[in-house]
């Protein structure tokens, strides 16, 4: 008797687990409807919305056992490394890495000759540049593109880029200065400053010698003309012209182009850019005492005295002015 009953209770607690079993299996994917069909089977369904939606099922036959079928069915939003990109009412998943639309980003579309490369915009032709140009782009030669002379954004004076190089802006100073500059140094400082505020690009150095220091020596000697900022001067057609006379045009506009006329220029510097004494030149363009001496040049002629011309007195009430060049 007491074995018997024990057999009960081992049948009662096994029918127990089996019915727990289904109802799990029925309730797979949370919110379906579940029911026991053939002693133990049950089917559910799971549908979800909010980013994913799908559909899935387990069915389960023969008593307890089933077979789990089904799953999380397709979601909102972009598999990675996909991007969700909307144009007017379409939307689409793609890879913003090569798509020549949207590269990079969405909706930023690839002109015209260039394609979408590691998510940037390259031009098919390798001899062009990719340059960015407002919220698109364009392909251009930098060697002979004069908005994009050399480099992207690089604008020339004039319509002329050669070999990636523009037509180099000479000016003189519109402001005097006293011959105590601070050094070949502190006249490149100057000059730097006067171009800047002209609105003038790219680095600018003065046409001075301490003795030791140069254009010859410091500056970087150009191949292409040297022309005043109004961009269709032309002073001289290299640094090495420079050494000719007579110069096409005195340098005898500011930076702002504006006449500059009748000035003693701070040089000591000789046509081809060597210095033209040791000893004439402010004692390093540091002193104003009126014993030192300084060889200077002038905004007026275009012979060799634009540069090496007559001794001047060093002073600190005397304004001169300097020439500046664009390296």
């Amino acid at each position: 008797m007491t074995k018997s009953l024990a057999l009960f209770g081992i049948g009662v607690l096994v029918a127990a687990c089996s019915s727990s079993s289904e109802n799990v299996t029925g309730s797979t994917g949370g919110g379906g409807s579940g029911g026991a069909t053939g002693g133990a089977s049950g089917s559910g369904g799971a549908s979800g919305s909010g980013g994913a939606s799908g559909s899935g099922g387990a069915s389960g036959s023969g008593g307890a056992g089933g077979t789990v079928s089904g799953g999380g069915g397709s979601g909102g939003g972009c598999a990675s490394p996909k991007t969700e990109c909307t144009k007017g009412t379409a939307t689409v998943c793609t890879d913003t890495t090569s798509d020549d639309a949207n590269c990079g980003a969405c909706n930023n579309a690839c002109p015209t000759g260039a394609a979408c490369k590691s998510s940037s915009c390259a031009c098919n032709d390798a001899t062009k540049t990719f340059c960015k140009v407002g919220s698109s782009g364009v392909c251009v030669d930098v060697k002979t593109d004069p908005q994009n002379c050399g480099a992207c954004g690089k604008v020339c004076p004039n319509a002329n880029c050669t070999a990636g190089e523009c037509d180099k802006v000479v000016f003189v100073t519109k402001d005097g200065y006293g011959t105590n500059l601070g050094g070949v140094t502190g006249a490149d400082a100057a000059c730097a400053s006067a171009a800047s505020t002209a609105g003038l690009k790219g680095t600018f150095k003065a046409w001075i010698s301490d003795g030791v220091v140069a254009p010859s020596n410091s500056f970087k000697k150009s191949n292409t003309p040297y022309v005043l900022p109004d961009g269709s001067t032309k002073v001289a057609d290299s640094f090495a012209a420079l050494a000719t006379d007579p110069l096409k045009h005195a340098i005898n506009k500011g930076e702002d182009k504006t006449p500059v006329t009748g000035k003693v220029v701070m040089t000591n510097v000789k046509t081809d850019g060597t210095f033209s004494s040791v000893s004439m030149e402010c004692n390093g363009w540091l002193s104003t005492a009126g014993t030192d001496k300084f060889v200077a040049g002038s905004t007026d002629v275009t012979t060799s005295d634009w540069t090496d011309g007559p001794v001047k007195s060093c002073s600190s009430s005397l304004l001169q002015h300097l020439f500046c060049f664009e390296q």
